[in-house]
């Protein structure tokens, strides 16, 4: 290997773009509804448990609740 061009910084960066993928993976992982979750073995699976969303948006419709937030401007 040339040892100009596969320096320190080099592999640092390699470091921060792996880690940088993987956090995201986890985070979207982490955020998802899935009720369970494979990844490797099963090259990313996900069960997702609809009932669970479906009182959530009753909930929502029962208590006036917006699914999305709104912004509120107070412009005179």
């Amino acid at each position: 290997m040339n040892e100009d061009i596969f320096n320190g910084a080099f592999w640092i960066a390699i470091c921060g773009v792996i880690a940088g993928i993987l956090g995201l993976v986890f985070k979207a992982i982490n955020t998802s509804k899935c009720s369970s979750v494979t990844c490797c073995f099963g090259m990313f699976g996900c069960a997702r448990n609809i009932e669970i969303e479906k009182e959530l948006e009753e909930f929502k419709v029962i208590h006036g609740v917006p699914s999305t937030p709104t912004i509120q401007s107070n412009v005179v």
